[in-house]
């Protein structure tokens, strides 16, 4: 089963004096734990009403959002929990996800206050991650949100799914659903899938004042936004050629005319468009493509990968 947790106000609820155990664990200086103090103490915090900003309050708890050390501070927070389920699964306490051979399944996976476990869907082991996630809360702040967490499981029978609700909190989660801006599900890739993504670049295109632009700026719209939003996933899953080409008609479209949903006849074929300047082209990529070079990148690194 894999556990999506949710915490509650994050960055706001983060307790200063445990990060400043964790920063001194981690062996930095006492001058550098000192400045980060004054940098938290010194936060101040004024409430706007009617647009005008009134009073200032000093702040007891939590990392400012928006500024550039917050995140780094986090994840050091972070790495005490992060540690923690690796010391369980080291302790026999925790039971891994089993895997092929050769290949081993991560006890979890953390981005800022994204969190995922993997486990099996034993009670002891959900009650060791329990325990330790309110001990966590405890000495962090770190509360978990359990009305906004999710599990995932398969193959267990619904009498078991309500145990695992009651021992947990969370609520039971089902595929497919989205990490990190990617879709997670079981099997082989199917147009349902990235139906949402591609439904969300068509909304994009259609809401650009393309009449504004030039071609140029189109171009330029294109390969600064619409590729990159696509680009995550193609490092992860092999897409299907029939939604790629769907989308580049939209683009063809939209560089054109302005419009994706209309077609205007052109003499440029899209093969000589994706070409490089030098070669007569706009720099364009072409998403077929682009994701065929992005699973060979992929299946490189992994038969390179020393684990």
């Amino acid at each position: 089963m894999a556990l999506k947790i949710d915490v509650s106000k994050a960055f706001d609820t983060l307790n200063w004096s445990f990060l400043i155990k964790v920063l001194k664990g981690f062996g930095f200086s006492g001058i550098f734990c000192r400045w980060i103090e004054s940098i938290l103490s010194s936060t101040m915090v004024s409430i706007s009403i009617n647009g005008s900003q009134q009073g200032y309050f000093t702040c007891k708890r939590g990392v400012r959002q928006g500024d550039h050390l917050s995140p780094l501070l986090f994840c050091l927070a972070e790495e005490a929990l992060s540690r923690g389920i690796s010391k369980l699964v080291e302790d026999g306490e925790v039971d891994l996800i089993s895997s092929s051979r050769g290949t081993q399944v991560p006890s979890h996976c953390f981005y800022a206050d994204d969190l995922m476990v993997f486990c099996k869907g034993k009670v002891s082991n959900l009650e060791a991650l329990k325990s330790l996630f309110t001990r966590y809360a405890n000495c962090s702040g770190q509360i978990i949100n359990a009305s906004k967490s999710f599990f995932y499981a398969c193959g267990i029978n619904q009498a078991r799914l309500a145990h695992i609700t009651n021992v947990l909190g969370f609520n039971v989660g089902n595929l497919p659903f989205t990490y990190l801006g990617a879709p997670i599900f079981k099997g082989k890739p199917k147009a349902i899938h990235f139906q949402p993504i591609v439904d969300k670049v068509k909304n994009k295109l259609a809401t650009w004042k393309a009449s504004l632009l030039s071609i140029a700026g189109r171009v330029q719209m294109i390969k600064s936004v619409i590729q990159s939003m696509l680009l995550h996933t193609m490092t992860l899953y092999s897409w299907l050629v029939s939604l790629l080409k769907d989308l580049e008609k939209c683009i063809r479209n939209f560089i054109w005319r302005g419009n994706s949903s209309k077609r205007k006849m052109v003499s440029i074929a899209w093969k000589k468009l994706c070409s490089d300047y030098d070669e007569g082209g706009l720099g364009l990529k072409s998403l077929i493509w682009l994701n065929e070079a992005t699973n060979l990148k992929g299946f490189w690194d992994l038969f390179n990968s020393s684990e």
